[in-house]
């Protein structure tokens, strides 16, 4: 059998779409992704592709989503590995309002559901992307009034050394200025600033624990410069401290050894050492406590047997008075908690294999969660890793330090939280469907497929839009695709067709009331990108290695066109920017 390849390189469009609609019902043609690194996809480079349509009352954004790879079904009949798979989140908002009414999830074929206003979500953070700064264990992060950032912890596995790391906020992520500088010995450390700039730092004794210690340090350029070196001041175990409005400093702990009972101190600065004129006050029972302050207004968080509570306290010369004791919140382990001056409340703890957050609000004596279900708040994972440390800094803004899921590597963030509304989708374990909520969700026969909050993908920042020229416009001819396609594994399975893209499809019309014969797609660009990223989903990607979305563009240049079992385009010269047309003889 010969083989003929015309290609024109000028005419634009997508090969795999084209070739597909031929001849993808041939179960020997297929494609073929020649890397492990493309099933995983690129989730920093993956697009939304998207189409906006509007009338005079409503507007309509249609996101799809294209993941590279679809891992086997076990036990599932008539489903295999396949590569290439589209789905779609749609959602209607009023126009004048800007709020969402009604979102519809795609889930393969036919079940797909419209979700009407009291399913639409509220994810309440910007979550910028991670990254690696260091090695070590059990990081607890300060920020100054001027956006320096600083970073305390133990060295890695066996601890017994303390470091710090210096930086400072710029442009979304933290640009550490110093490294792995070593201060002292100890273990456990906790550190925060004062007013006036003074890092207060805290720890326990190395090794065995017991006694706590301070230093009192002074930030100088790049660097700390600490004029008192581990004081002794008490005896305890996994300290935490905060620095209220009028430079007092409130330091809380376990008792040493067997733990169980919490209390503070309370002191301030002199110089270069810290006045104590309060200690060892026990106030509550539990482990691992943590504690932040606004103005004269103490937060404490602790877990007690996988439970986690808090104490709201007012600060009142030499003693705290607890106004709350012991409120039940949440699930979970190693909380951290911090809070603005307005009162609004940041707090992180550790689940099973990841780590959660809590958004909360100071009301009075008591918190008041920004997700609750009538008995608990409920935390939204973060992402996964142990022993994260929280704090504000002077412009709101999260920086987020924790230890990463592999080895003492450690990871820091920065989280904008956020005041709008926004539709979450969430990828499903192996079909890689959307859906609006964690949940099983049953498709006969198949096995349900399990959502699982894990890697988030913001697709605000990766908004692809599609012209209101796509239909003729070769640039955009591939959006139109609705064939199958190929299966790598088993030649009796073809793998799932594509959603259906572009206006004529009646989704629009028949949320919005529209009598017109057609929907209007949005031609102004500003107005249409303006919409596209306005109502963007945050989008949880499931946390197996596969199935994460990729660029269509990116996906292309790592696949092969094979042809009974002989690569007729292999890698690099499939690609969105020239038109392919296969003819077999």
């Amino acid at each position: 059998m010969r083989k003929f390849v015309l290609i024109m390189t000028l005419i634009s469009c997508l090969l795999v779409f084209n070739v597909t609609s031929t001849y993808a019902k041939n179960e020997d043609l297929r494609l073929n992704i020649v890397d492990e690194d493309t099933k995983r996809g690129d989730i920093q480079s993956a697009k939304a592709y998207t189409l906006v349509f509007e009338n005079d009352d409503k507007v309509g954004v249609q996101y799809s989503l294209f993941y590279p790879y679809n891992d086997a079904m076990d036990g599932a009949v008539g489903q295999g590995a396949h590569e290439g798979d589209w789905e779609r989140i749609r959602v209607i908002a009023d126009k004048d309002t800007e709020e969402i009414e009604s979102m519809y999830y795609a889930a393969h074929s036919n079940e797909g559901q419209w979700y009407d206003n009291p399913f639409t979500f509220s994810e309440n953070i910007k979550s910028f992307e991670r990254s690696d700064y260091d090695t070590g264990q059990y990081p607890a992060v300060a920020v100054t009034d001027d956006g320096m950032v600083i970073e305390v912890h133990e060295n890695e596995v066996s601890g017994g050394n303390l470091y710090y790391n210096l930086g400072q906020i710029v442009d979304d992520e933290v640009e550490w200025l110093r490294t792995g500088v070593k201060y002292d010995t100890g273990q456990n450390p906790t550190v925060a600033v004062t007013n006036s700039g003074k890092v207060i730092e805290i720890h326990e004794n190395e090794v065995t624990g017991g006694s706590l210690y301070y230093n009192v340090g002074t930030i100088d350029g790049d660097r700390i410069n600490w004029t008192k070196n581990g004081t002794y001041y008490d005896s305890g175990q996994n300290p935490s401290i905060t620095v209220a409005g009028d430079g007092t400093i409130i330091e809380i702990h376990e008792n040493e050894f067997t733990g169980g009972n919490l209390y503070y101190s309370l002191g301030k600065v002199d110089g270069n050492k810290i006045n104590w004129f309060t200690k060892g006050k026990k106030y509550d029972t539990g482990h691992y406590p943590s504690v932040t302050a606004t103005n004269g207004t103490i937060v404490e968080m602790h877990e007690a047997s996988g439970n986690l509570y808090y104490n709201v306290g007012t600060l009142n010369g030499s003693r705290i008075d607890w106004t709350s004791s012991g409120t039940f919140y949440d699930t979970g382990h190693y909380p951290d908690v911090t809070v603005t001056q307005d009162g609004k409340i940041f707090e992180v703890h550790e689940g099973d294999d990841r780590f959660y957050y809590n958004i909360g609000q100071l009301n009075g004596k008591k918190i008041t969660w920004s997700k609750w279900n009538g008995s608990k708040s409920v935390g939204t994972p973060l992402d996964f890793g142990s022993q994260p440390s929280v704090q504000f800094s002077p412009t709101n803004e999260v920086v987020v330090v924790n230890e990463s899921d592999s080895g003492y590597q450690m990871d820091s963030r920065i989280v904008t939280l956020l005041d709008e509304y926004r539709p979450v989708g969430f990828s499903a374990k192996i079909s890689h469907a959307s859906y609006p909520r964690v949940a099983s969700y049953s498709r006969i026969p198949l096995p349900s497929d399990v959502t699982d909050r894990g890697t988030i993908w913001d697709l605000q920042n990766n908004v692809s839009l599609i012209g209101s020229d796509y239909k003729t416009n070769d640039s955009y001819r591939w959006v139109a695709y609705d064939g199958l396609w190929g299966n790598t594994y088993e030649d009796d399975l073809i793998g799932t067709k594509s959603p259906s893209f572009g206006i004529g499809n009646g989704w629009f019309k028949d949320k919005t009331g529209s009598t017109d014969p057609i929907d209007v797609v949005v031609s102004d660009y500003d107005r249409a990108m303006y919409y596209a990223e306005k109502f963007a989903p945050i989008m949880y990607m499931h946390s197996e290695d596969i199935d994460h979305p990729s660029t269509v563009e990116w996906f292309l240049e790592r696949v092969q066109l094979i042809y009974k079992g002989e690569v007729i385009l292999d890698v690099g010269e499939v690609n969105p920017s020239s038109l392919v047309d296969v003819i077999l003889e």
